[in-house]
């Protein structure tokens, strides 16, 4: 069913528009070249094909906390994905949500996709779930004593 709907949300030519939010946690048991500061979260508007951001950052005593970067950032619609750029991250600045199964990947230099899966996305309420749920990835990779 939750796919039912991401899949109706995020396809245009279905969608109601408005406005989205997307949490995309990073596969750091599986990914060991990643940490959690590649997990995101894209508040998205259909309407203007803006969107805003939130990534987990670290301040100079060490701590984990959310940073918003709110702005004019815009994204590409293609078929198969929605290219985010100018995301500040960890590594990379590029990123592609797949539409059908929300899986998240980096984008080469070309505009292309990478085929390699780095996390999964998932479509949460609103602003205040993006932040709740990237203080869960803080709190549970702290938890596991990754951070």
């Amino acid at each position: 069913m939750k796919t039912l709907i991401a899949i109706l949300i995020l396809i245009p030519s279905l969608s109601w528009g408005g406005t989205k939010s997307l949490v995309c946690e990073i596969d750091t048991k599986n990914k060991k070249s990643y940490n959690i500061f590649h997990s995101l979260g894209f508040k998205i508007n259909d309407n203007t094909k803006e969107f805003s951001y939130y990534r987990i950052t670290k301040n100079s005593d060490g701590e984990f906390f959310v940073k918003s970067y709110v702005g004019v950032h815009k994204y590409n619609e293609f078929k198969d994905h929605l290219h985010f750029t100018r995301v500040q991250s960890y590594l990379n600045s590029r990123y592609a949500v797949n539409r059908k199964n929300l899986k998240l990947n980096h984008v080469y230099q070309n505009g292309v996709p990478s085929n390699i899966v780095i996390g999964q996305c998932k479509i949460v309420n609103n602003e205040k779930k993006i932040i709740k749920d990237l203080n869960r990835i803080i709190k549970n990779e702290m938890d596991r004593n990754l951070i």
